[in-house]
């Protein structure tokens, strides 16, 4: 409480405050720029006041700071304003805001096959900035806002852009990447047959290098194997590689073979139409008889005469049978004939 006289009663009376607020008011940003759409950082203490406002905005008096967001380029002005019965207390600061730092930075080739000694043409606009660097590695040169180059690394590259601001002490970069990369192949890729029957599985074998990703059909699968497989129809298989530059990929076609169906088997009757003429040899034996001379000393063996039935008229001719074998009736008559004459002259 303060003890205030009162001139038209000559006396002294208690009163809350005695003299206007008191005010200090500051912005805590570094230096007296703000990027566009970026905050002012406002920061006050007040004292004696019963009402606060910020830009007409009223306040909760035990509030000391807001930040607040710069939205358009150019001058910021911010007004704070305490009051009491005795009267108000007015504080204004001001800022200027700038566009920010920003890159356009183009490559021609952001991917680039190692060992084929492609080159990248990197073009660059940078905005809102005093100057610029470019950095690659251990190297750091001063280039301008605006230029070209062109570049044949034989590994990944980083270039960083940096570039001082117009407020003459922020540094705003960026770093941009031309990437060196193996390119991938399908170095095998075959099945053991080309043609089977129905369920009889096959062997699919595949080798790539360098590939990100491989697919077997739809089916994420090592860059190296084999997988067996059945099917009971013409199928297509795909094998895919995936690398930086795309995906390459090989197909092989494996067949069906129809399985062999015996539905009947009709064997026709032989019907013989034709004579057939069977001949027998039968074979020729020897049955020639020759009766073996007996001598004996002293004693005669000699036949005894007898007469021939001729002789005696009793001869009877005897007829053979016609045989079809002319050889085995010859020598029947050479027997007989044999014997007869012995029989004869005995």
């Amino acid at each position: 409480m303060y003890l205030v006289y009162n001139e038209q009663t000559g006396d002294f009376e208690e009163k809350l405050y005695k003299d206007p607020p008191e005010i200090t008011f500051q912005i805590t940003n570094s230096g007296e720029f703000v990027f566009k759409d970026e905050e002012a950082h406002l920061k006050w203490s007040v004292k004696d006041a019963d009402s606060l406002t910020l830009d007409g905005i009223e306040l909760d008096i035990q509030n000391s700071s807001q930040d607040i967001k710069c939205d358009e380029v150019g001058r910021r002005e911010f007004i704070l304003v305490a009051k009491n019965p005795c009267g108000e207390t007015k504080k204004s600061l001001s800022v200027f805001v700038i566009e920010k730092t920003y890159f356009e930075i183009r490559l021609s080739k952001p991917k680039l096959r190692k060992g084929k000694n492609e080159t990248c043409e990197v073009e660059w606009n940078i905005h809102n900035a005093s100057s610029a660097t470019l950095i690659t590695g251990r190297k750091k040169n001063e280039i301008p806002l605006s230029g070209t180059t062109s570049l044949s690394p034989k590994n990944t590259k980083v270039l960083r852009f940096e570039a001082l601001a117009n407020d003459g002490q922020t540094i705003f970069s960026e770093e941009i990447k031309i990437g060196v990369y193996e390119e991938c192949s399908i170095q095998l890729f075959k099945a053991d047959k080309l043609y089977v029957f129905p369920q009889i599985p096959i062997k699919l074998s595949w080798n790539t290098k360098h590939a990100k990703h491989v697919w077997l059909g739809d089916e994420e699968v090592n860059a190296r194997g084999s997988k067996k497989i059945k099917q009971d129809k013409e199928t297509i298989y795909v094998l895919k590689a995936e690398d930086e530059f795309g995906i390459k990929e090989e197909r092989i076609c494996v067949q069906m073979l129809p399985i062999p169906q015996v539905k009947s088997l009709l064997v026709p009757t032989p019907q013989i139409t034709n004579n057939l003429s069977v001949s027998i040899k039968q074979p020729r034996y020897n049955v020639s008889l020759r009766m073996p001379n007996i001598h004996v000393m002293g004693v005669d063996l000699q036949l005894p005469h007898v007469p021939s039935l001729k002789d005696k008229g009793l001869m009877v001719d005897l007829s053979l049978p016609e045989l079809k074998r002319p050889g085995l009736l010859k020598e029947f008559k050479s027997l007989f004939s044999y014997y007869y004459n012995k029989i004869k002259h005995a």
